[in-house]
């Protein structure tokens, strides 16, 4: 999670937003290379949910049957491979607790004293698109190939949220492979960061435009948009200067010149709602706030690119090309 996706601002620590919201939304989780179920509490008698404790035993059980592995160092691919191990998880429990209300006889939940206080609901938006999405593409996998297909699945991660957004995509229309060419100055280093470089996903740009009101949707939780559904790669490289200024190079790959067109649109709009003031045909200036800077956004055909730095000089330092 990164300030590109005008999510968290330059006033706040983007690690700990994440580690805050992270604290207050999860109750316990499973622990892969310890072989146990956690249980986050701040009570010294500790409970856990029934449907939190059905949904890390079926973790366990993935963990035993498949092995989870590591999970991808870059955004997007990391929640693709969650859309279906937690997509997995998520509808597993749900079956659970249909038959809780009819033919089995089950444990009553305990009350839950999780505080909320700390979310971000933006971040929240991001980390929740594998629950959200996850359970509508495995049940897609299952009513073309069963259970024999999710297990066959769990030897071929989903590559992109885009996937799990879209399940007809699931396995052959693969992200694009976007690389952006070091085009900077002297003064100016790719940021020392793991990863350092970044891919943001379909989901992330979705979240960005809604969470920021320049699309909407009919489900709060819904992360297919059209302004966003022709998204097919993306990468977003970081860079810092000699004075500890950041900035960054984010190039997206889009299906037609149309999508990257709309995107592109949606785009400036969003810089404007920030307040910011045009500087020639594609450069923009937000003066002053949490997203203040400079911004270069230019389309050719499908693709559109997106530099960022703190002042308009510093734009052409950090990916200098020809007008």
């Amino acid at each position: 999670m990164r300030r590109d996706q005008f999510i968290v601002g330059q006033n706040r620590d983007v690690t700990a937003v994440m580690d805050d919201t992270l604290g207050d939304a999860v109750q316990g989780y499973y622990s892969s290379s310890d072989g146990e179920i956690v249980v986050i509490s701040e009570n010294k008698s500790p409970t856990v949910s029934t449907d939190t404790l059905v949904h890390e035993l079926v973790h366990a059980l993935q963990d035993q049957q498949f092995g989870l592995g590591r999970t991808p160092a870059r955004q997007d691919p990391s929640m693709a491979r969650n859309g279906l191990i937690e997509g997995e998880a998520t509808l597993v429990t749900d079956r659970y607790f249909d038959r809780c209300s009819g033919e089995w006889s089950c444990i009553e939940q305990p009350q839950s004293s999780a505080g909320q206080s700390n979310i971000d609901r933006g971040i929240l938006s991001v980390i929740l698109q594998p629950y959200e999405d996850g359970p509508a593409f495995i049940e897609y996998i299952m009513s073309n190939d069963g259970w024999e297909g999710i297990d066959d699945a769990h030897s071929n991660y989903p590559e992109s949220t885009a996937q799990i957004i879209h399940p007809e995509q699931y396995p052959d229309e693969t992200p694009t492979n976007v690389s952006v060419a070091d085009r900077s100055t002297e003064q100016w280093d790719i940021l020392s960061h793991a990863p350092t470089r970044e891919t943001v996903g379909e989901a992330a740009v979705n979240v960005m435009l809604r969470h920021n009101g320049i699309i909407s949707s009919d489900e709060s939780s819904s992360y297919a948009h059209p302004v966003s559904a022709g998204w097919t790669g993306d990468e977003l490289v970081p860079y810092r200067n000699n004075d500890g200024k950041s900035g960054y190079v984010w190039q997206l790959e889009w299906e037609t010149s149309k999508d990257a067109l709309a995107f592109y649109d949606a785009y400036r709009e969003l810089l404007t709602e920030h307040g910011a003031v045009e500087r020639g045909k594609r450069q923009f200036v937000i003066p002053e706030g949490t997203f203040s800077g400079a911004f270069d956004v230019r389309t050719e055909g499908t693709t559109v690119t997106i530099v960022h730095g703190p002042a308009m000089e510093s734009l052409d330092e950090i990916y200098s090309i020809d007008n």
